[in-house]
């Protein structure tokens, strides 16, 4: 619990001082982490096919998520749009936001056998790829997916 609290107050730090790990993900890209992006957005509510091209459609889904959560709606899903986006899941949950972690960890760290092991459910094997990629990167190895292993995952 100690290191949990030590990461999180290093992620603070390094937010405050304008460093952040979190990628940049805006019209135009393609890839696992447009997909996790849109699956994100689908997870909130925004109808949308998760299909790795973030074009305009996109952009607009991310414009709405952002003036709903009071950010600057530029499209643009960045280190002041990511926190806002991620949901923590873990063990037992379903969904879209599982679907991107299990896509990551397949397509981004070859930690889950294949697309077959995409099925939006995070059980057994979900849960072990989840705790051998955090033991990868040096983060509290507990299979829950919350901002830390988030930004990992997408970086």
């Amino acid at each position: 619990m100690a290191s949990r609290g030590l990461a999180f107050l290093l992620v603070v730090c390094l937010m405050l001082q304008g460093v952040s790990a979190w990628p940049v993900a805006q019209n135009g890209d393609t890839g696992s982490t447009v997909v996790a992006v849109q699956d994100l957005l689908k997870a909130r509510g925004y109808s949308l096919a998760a299909d790795g091209m973030f074009g305009p459609i996109t952009e607009g889904k991310v414009k709405a998520f952002q003036s709903a959560n009071g950010l600057d709606p530029d499209g643009i899903v960045g280190r002041l749009t990511w926190p806002k986006l991620i949901l923590q899941v873990q063990f037992g949950d379903e969904g879209a936001a599982v679907h991107a972690v299990q896509y990551l960890l397949v397509y981004k760290y070859g930690l889950l056998a294949g697309a077959g092991d995409i099925d939006g459910v995070f059980g057994q094997k979900t849960k072990n790829a989840v705790i051998s990629f955090q033991s990868r990167k040096g983060l509290t190895q507990d299979g829950i997916v919350g901002a830390i292993t988030w930004e990992a995952l997408v970086s």
